[in-house]
């Protein structure tokens, strides 16, 4: 097959979303393409706006079952200008496959090459290792000064120094830390030329412990030309985590626990020349310059700064809320000398030869959080910080609990203490890209066309104006996901991305019965997944809306890789190995069980729920597709490997029968089949397709009447339906036509249909019925006889507009809850898509008919298009 099978034409643009200039740095992003549209990316070519090929590179991340590519991920780098009269100034790119095009070189591509016991990572100006045994992190850092392509020992900015690396301190104050630990493993996952990939796993231990206290993965990103570096620290703790007696509860405070006084990551540095100086800007506008590096200075966020910081979503394993005050400090020779809200710091220490520099994206929202250099240069970045004097409280990582940390690094060089500008752009210019990275995204029709997504359209605000009304109030509306975060305080590390429940009442009959709760959502039904989707239908139409989509859909799926997802391997229960957390259990408080399930300390009185008390892992709040999707946009790994902790234990469940969860067509069913297939189309591995097949025979409509009698028409049902409708698509674009799925689904959608006509022309169920019209045109588009089809395409027509009348006179759509939004967000595309293609096929209809002009004669005197009237012009 042709590289250039269909023709590649990819319009990729770049925005620049904060109101500072944005110096060059290094853009990523995932594009879809068609099947069969390229085999090889080889010929894959980026494009300026002048049509001159500018240096990048092409990533494959997943293809089609003909081995043509899906998923590319294109990393350049990029200039986009600030944000000026409201909207950021777009820097277009174009990607072509076109393998005549020269490919331009790059002066200095980075290499990523592994020895016996280094591995060593060049970029052209800057250079370092990372070592096999007793792993600090970067280590021998140096800069080629004089650009003559040779790292002299006076190059050396920061040695490999023991006290470099992860250093955690546990309850007993003992330290362990990453050199002290073993490597599980070391890999060169991305190797050039533009963009490079460094990939370290191993352990935190003291310096005589037999037993790891941590696991991590630092990802170090380098890139070529450039003396940046990013990296994406996980930290995790593996170990079981212990349940009260009743066995089903995931509290804080149980056995399996880590607590921690401090974990921070140290980079010292060698500055040999001069007087020491350290610059800290804590947030935009405000920085303490060249400040003399004589003492500690020390920024720490304690809380989230905003209104509602001191909140009991706050509570610890002691059942008390440890935060002391509202926002940050900043701290020199342990005097206060600043303080204020929501810090976006970033750090630069210099002396008259070297300068190094620090930021850390969304620092306030993942409080707490510090950032300083003590006064023998050494940066500090606390992940979990040493809390002050007068806090006993620790910091407390469940069992099966992760966090990752993303932070940059930038390395100069000086002379005679003035930066060379020429040579590296100033730490002032490149540190707030580093906070607020320019966005790039493909033209929203690529992602429509891509067919690798559910049935979307780019936004349509004149054609489907309540629809788009709806999606645009769910964050710009006088409520919406923002104002609840904010009102609930859904911030600090372990809550940041989650969205509170707002559609919760106390259930409990006693004195708070019918209050509002904290209800942690964990982003149920696949929220993040949803959010994405409406980032990429908006990139042309609203960059702003889809720039507030893109931060909440990619926080969204961060936090549910990390924390919601039960990272554990060798629980006693083995069906909870891997498996997603649900939702805080209705009608409770969240209380001590922070975002698995329910509290035993319920305020008043118990309650019980179909898997009694708790909120175990369990198939009906199981997903990945987000989660994958996110990873197939930023190529960022920890998410692929979260996600595939689900696919392994779908795998067990359904291969050993181990509560499989087969045996209804519901949420669990759904999400079962939606898992195992989303690995098939990663892999392409026949065994996941005979896993899904498995649990598609298990769930045939006549083998469940046969078992239970006819099943519910309901919300549940539709949610099975559309992992069904993936795996018959799945099936059918590799040419294989499942007719007994087709006749099952058919049925299924056959009842629900006949509900929605009970109805009275809609399923009115809220944003459900989103759902329920997507399952509704895939029953028209599998049906085959006409009139079933007419009634499907009916009753979807009512489905999707039976929320209509919730826009208002203003043309402003209702916002519910985060609940209600994530159904909105996924649902309407097919509908929205055939209601295009139909309405173009009556345009070109009518054409057809119309009357063949006459020839054209003199206008007369005194006529013409300006003197026809306004109501005929109008009525053309």
């Amino acid at each position: 097959m042709s590289s250039a099978a269909v023709n590649v034409n990819v319009p990729i643009t770049v925005r620049n979303f904060s109101e500072h200039a944005c110096p060059s740095v290094p853009v990523w992003t995932g594009v879809p393409l068609p099947k069969s549209a390229a085999a090889d990316a080889g010929a894959f070519r980026l494009l300026d706006s002048a049509g001159a090929a500018v240096p990048a590179q092409f990533d494959v991340l997943a293809t089609w079952s003909d081995g043509s590519i899906k998923w590319v991920l294109v990393s350049f780098f990029a200039a986009p200008g600030p944000v000026a009269d409201g909207a950021p100034a777009p820097e277009r790119y174009c990607m072509v496959a076109d393998g005549s095009l020269p490919v331009p070189q790059l002066p200095q591509p980075v290499r990523a090459e592994a020895g016996t016991e280094l591995f060593r990572v060049a970029t052209g100006p800057l250079k370092f290792y990372v070592n096999r045994h007793g792993f600090t992190g970067l280590s021998q850092v140096r800069l080629d000064t004089d650009r003559d392509g040779r790292f002299d020992a006076d190059d050396l900015i920061a040695p490999d120094s023991p006290a470099a690396g992860i250093f955690a301190t546990d309850a007993d104050g003992t330290v362990h830390a990453s050199r002290f630990g073993r490597l599980a493993g070391m890999e060169v996952e991305r190797a050039g030329p533009l963009h490079a990939t460094v990939a370290v796993r191993g352990d935190l231990r003291a310096p005589e412990g037999d037993r790891p206290l941590l696991d991590y993965t630092m990802r170090i990103h380098a890139f070529a030309g450039s003396s940046l570096l990013r990296v994406v620290l996980t930290v995790r703790n593996p170990r079981p985590a212990g349940r009260p007696d009743d066995g089903c509860r995931w509290l804080l405070g149980q056995s399996g626990a880590v607590l921690l006084k401090s974990l921070e990551y140290v980079l010292p540095l060698r500055l040999p020349e001069g007087h020491r100086r350290v610059t800290l800007s804590t947030e935009p506008g405000r920085m303490l310059e060249r400040i003399p590096l004589t003492g500690e200075l020390r920024l720490y966020q304690d809380s989230s700064g905003g209104a509602n910081w001191f909140h009991r979503t706050h509570v610890n394993r002691d059942d008390d809320i440890p935060l002391r005050f509202r926002g940050y400090r900043v701290y020199y020779h342990d005097r206060e000398i600043g303080s204020g809200l929501r810090a976006e710091p970033w750090l630069d220490v210099a002396d008259m030869r070297w300068a190094v520099s620090l930021a850390a994206p969304q620092f306030w929202q993942n409080f707490p959080k510090s950032l300083g250099v003590d006064r023998d240069g050494a940066i500090r970045l606390g992940l979990w910080p040493a809390l002050p004097a007068d806090q006993a409280s620790l910091h407390e990582i469940q069992g099966g609990e992760q966090k990752t940390h993303e932070f940059w690094l930038y390395f100069r060089h000086r002379q005679g203490g003035r930066e060379v500008k020429d040579r590296m752009p100033l730490a002032r210019e490149v540190m707030p890209a580093c906070l607020h990275p320019p966005v790039a995204w493909a033209a929203a029709d690529v992602y429509a066309a891509s067919e690798t997504l559910d049935p979307i359209l780019p936004a349509q605000p004149r054609r489907f104006e309540e629809y788009e009304a709806m999606v645009a109030a769910a964050v710009r509306g006088q409520e919406n996901l923002f104002t609840h975060i904010e009102q609930a305080d859904e911030l600090g590390w372990r809550h940041f991305g989650d969205t509170p429940a707002f559609n919760e009442r106390d259930q409990t009959q006693g004195p708070y019965h019918g209050l509002g709760l904290v209800s942690h959502y964990n982003n149920e039904y696949d929220l993040g997944f949803g959010e994405l989707l409406q980032a990429m239908r908006n990139a042309e139409a609203d960059p702003a809306l889809a720039k507030a989509w893109w931060d909440l859909g990619l926080a969204a799926l961060r936090h549910e890789a990390d924390i919601d997802v039960y990272h554990c391997t060798d629980d006693p229960a083995p069906i909870y190995n891997g498996g997603t957390f649900t939702h805080t259990s209705h009608g409770v408080d969240a209380g001590r069980s922070t975002h698995r399930g329910s509290p035993t300390d319920e305020m008043w009185g118990r309650l019980d729920w179909p898997w009694h008390r708790g909120s175990n892992p369990e198939a009906g709040h199981l997903r990945n597709r987000g989660i994958l999707l996110a990873y197939l946009l930023t190529g960022d790994r920890h998410l692929l490997d979260a996600a595939w902790e689900l696919v392994e234990l779908v795998s067990f469940k359904i291969r050993a029968d181990r509560f499989a969860q087969i045996s209804v067509p519901d949420r669990c069913g759904g999400n079962n089949l939606q898992i195992l297939l989303d690995a098939h189309l990663m892999t392409w591995d026949r065994h996941y397709l005979e896993l899904c097949e498995t649990i598609v025979a298990n769930l045939d409509f006549q083998a469940v009447t046969a078992r239970s009698g006819e099943p519910q028409a309901g919300w549940q049902s539709a949610l099975y339906l559309k992992s069904l409708g993936r795996f018959i698509e799945t099936l059918a674009e590799k040419g294989t036509r499942h007719e007994k799925a087709i006749a099952s689904y058919l049925k299924y959608a056959r009842c629900i249909e006949e509900h929605c006509r009970s109805r009275r022309g809609g399923h009115h169920e809220g944003p459900w019925s989103y759902l329920i019209c997507e399952v509704l045109m895939q029953a028209a588009e599998l049906a085959d006889d006409p009139a079933e089809q007419e009634r499907f395409l009916a009753a979807a027509d009512g489905a999707f507009h039976a929320l209509d009348k919730f826009v208002g006179p203003d043309g402003r759509g209702h916002f519910w809850n985060s609940k209600q939004t994530t159904m909105l967000l996924q649902g309407g595309g097919r509908y929205m898509r055939h209601a295009m293609a139909t309405a173009k096929k009556a345009a070109r209809s009518k054409r057809k008919q119309a009357p063949k002009a006459r020839p054209r004669r003199a206008r007369a005197a005194g006529r013409g298009k300006k003197g026809t009237s306004r109501a005929s012009r109008r009525k053309t």
